[in-house]
Parts: structure tokens; C-alpha cells; sequence
């Protein structure tokens, strides 16, 4: 009769080459096996005791080296009066990473739920910050500019009767600059209480480009290289030309002051694409829409920047230098329109910002 060890080892061979898939010569092997322990010489209790003790070993060293793949079982029977032992084998390789991959697909979409939600949070919290905003700009803007008004009447009227009084008309000409600025910044702020719907004239957006590209050659520095790209397909959005323009020269403006007057690369581009899934919910409709991008190589944003960039009266330059309206504004433009606009940057490769409008033929009627 065979020693306990040879037959140890080689139920431990047969369970290797199961377990690398050679399946019909593993049973095989195993029915050999049982026949030679039958014609043995051994009595039935000693054969019993060596053939479960080698089923219980490869079964223990599967739960310690192969239960990554398969999965095994061993039980004493009591068959016509007489004890046998039964174990089974079971090659579940493709159970498991079919599971696997279930399971990082369920992790894969949880966390795209998880970003989308946090997203939406984000543009509803945006949504009623800008709401506010408008009503409280809206009535401080419209009392200032009534005040701006009487300022500058009687500045232009003290100027005519000033006559040679140099220093007079310098004061003078000081407290009308003045008061011009403060009526542009009024004008920024109004823009923030621009509704959705109140834009209502179609025009082609195309053609508003190749004018602002037309005017801005004779004032951007010849260090800077200018491109424009328009597709050939319908570019008609609903809107106010004077917003618009004011959005598109924002923009381009923004673009050219970050590469600080060094060289650089302008592009700007209008296609047509999709409005995001993440776009915010009042009154933007997902759907086909032109797209609008302005691209520079300036010095790029960080990430902290661009969670404000588009907030009113925040900026990065020197005091004095800009009221920081410029993307609060183009920001509410584009809201006003029915769109959404995103940024994406890293300091030191540029930045990219993308307008979502739709177009008219896909525009809500205005209330």
C-alpha cells in the first residue's frame, strides 16, 4: 500500500492541474487513484482514513493558496451502511472577475453620481447667489446712476463757464473721468441683473466675431498671434448684439492681459457641440448648441482662482487696475442667454474658456 505522503502529494499535483485548467486529466488521475487504493490490500476503515486525510490537506492548502479561484467543500457520507468521504472542486475564475468588474463598474458609476451631484449643488448654490445679487446691484446700481447723472451735468456745465481757468478746468475734467467711470461700472453691474428671456433678437454669431477680431488687431500687441476659426455651419443664437459683443470682447480682453503683452497665441474658435449634462438647471436645456472657446498661453489659473474667478468684483491684478467685472459679467451674459460657460487651466499652460450657447433654432420661445 502507498504511503500516506505519496498520496498527499499527489492529490496535491492532481489539484495543481485543475486549478491550471486541465480539468479531465485532474479526474482522471483521481479515478486512477481510487482504483489503486481498491486494489489495495488495506482494510476499508485505513483506505477511508488516507483518502479523506488527503482531500482535507488539498483542501486546506486551497483556502490558503487557490481560494482566490476556486472554491472546495469535504464531508464524511454514510453510503449503504458504509462511511465514504466526498469532497468537491469548483474552478470559479470567472465568477470572481466578472464580479470584480461589477464591482469596480457599480464604484465607477457611484463616483460619476457623486461628482454630477456635487456639481448641481454647485450651479444651484451659484444660481441663487447671482439671483440675490441681481435684485440688491439693481437697485443700489439704478440710485447711483441717477446721482452719476447730476455729477456729470454739472461738471460739463462748470467746464463751459470755466473758460481759461486752467486749474478750475483740470479739477473739473478730473471729477467728470470720474464719474464716466463710476457710470461703466454701473453699467457692469446692471448686467448682472439680466434675466433669461430678455434677450430676444437673432443674429449671427459668427459675424460678431469677425468684427471684434477686425477692431482688436489695430489694439493687441504684434507679439501676440491672433486666430480665428468659424465652422461653416448655422450660427444664429437669440440674443442682445450689445451683450453679446460686450461677452465676446470680455473674453478676448481677459485672454490678451494674462500673456501680458509677451508673446503669445490667441485662438479662438466657434463650433457646434452638446451642452453639458452638468449645465445649471434654470432654463438650460441639455442639447445641441454652438460652442464659442477662447484659448491663450498665458500664465494659467490654479485651481482656488478658478472657484472665483467669476465672482463680482474679484481679481488677481494690482489695485487700481480693473474692477474685476470683466468674467462676473461675461458670466452673467451668458446666463442671461440661456448658456453656460466653463473654464480649464493649470498655472503655466494657459488657460481655455468655453461658452455653450443655444442655437436659435433649438431656443426656448422668451416668456
Amino acid at each position: 500500500m502507498r504511503d500516506q505522503e505519496a498520496h498527499d502529494k499527489d492529490y496535491m499535483d492532481l489539484l495543481g492541474r485543475f486549478l491550471r485548467g486541465d480539468r479531465e486529466e485532474a479526474l482522471g488521475g483521481v479515478a486512477d487513484l481510487a482504483r489503486e487504493l481498491a486494489a489495495s490490500k488495506a482494510s476499508p476503515e485505513a483506505l477511508l482514513s488516507m483518502h479523506a486525510r488527503s482531500i482535507n490537506k488539498a483542501v486546506e492548502t486551497l483556502d490558503r493558496a487557490g481560494a482566490e479561484r476556486a472554491e472546495s467543500a469535504a464531508s464524511e457520507l454514510l453510503v449503504r451502511g458504509m462511511s465514504s468521504f466526498a469532497a468537491h472542486l469548483r474552478d470559479i475564475a470567472d465568477r470572481l472577475e466578472h464580479e470584480k468588474k461589477k464591482a469596480e463598474w457599480e464604484q465607477a458609476l457611484l463616483l460619476v453620481e457623486l461628482e454630477n451631484r456635487k456639481e448641481a449643488e454647485k450651479q444651484i448654490r451659484q444660481a441663487v447667489k447671482w439671483d440675490a445679487l441681481g435684485i440688491l446691484a439693481g437697485g443700489i446700481a439704478h440710485a447711483f446712476n441717477n446721482m452719476l447723472a447730476i455729477i456729470m451735468g454739472n461738471a460739463e456745465l462748470a467746464l463751459d463757464e470755466a473758460e481759461d481757468n486752467t486749474g478750475i478746468r483740470h479739477n473739473l475734467g478730473q471729477i467728470f473721468d470720474a464719474a464716466k467711470r463710476g457710470r461703466d461700472l454701473i453699467r457692469h453691474i446692471l448686467a448682472l441683473t439680466l434675466k433669461t428671456g430678455q434677450c430676444t433678437k437673432v443674429l449671427h454669431l459668427g459675424a460678431l466675431l469677425e468684427e471684434l477680431f477686425k477692431s482688436l488687431h489695430n489694439s493687441v500687441p504684434s507679439t501676440i498671434d491672433m486666430r480665428l476659426s468659424i465652422y461653416e455651419g448655422p450660427d444664429m443664437v437669440q440674443g442682445d448684439p450689445y451683450y453679446l459683443r460686450h461677452l465676446l470682447f470680455s473674453l478676448c480682453t481677459n485672454a490678451i492681459q494674462s500673456m501680458n503683452h509677451a508673446e503669445g497665441k490667441l485662438e479662438v474658435s466657434l463650433t457646434e457641440g452638446n451642452i453639458p449634462l452638468s449645465a445649471p438647471a434654470d432654463g438650460i436645456k441639455p442639447g445641441r448648441c454652438l460652442v464659442l472657446t477662447v484659448k491663450d498661453t498665458g500664465g494659467g489659473i490654479d485651481r482656488e482662482t478658478q472657484e472665483l474667478i467669476f465672482d463680482p468684483f474679484f481679481t488677481t491684478r494690482e489695485p487700481g487696475q480693473g474692477f474685476g467685472m470683466g468674467l462676473a459679467v461675461a458670466y452673467a451674459i451668458v446666463r442671461a442667454h440661456r448658456g453656460t460657460i466653463t473654464v480649464d487651466s493649470e498655472p503655466g499652460k494657459g488657460s481655455v474658456f468655453t461658452v455653450f450657447l443655444p442655437r436659435y433654432e433649438e431656443a426656448a420661445e422668451p416668456k
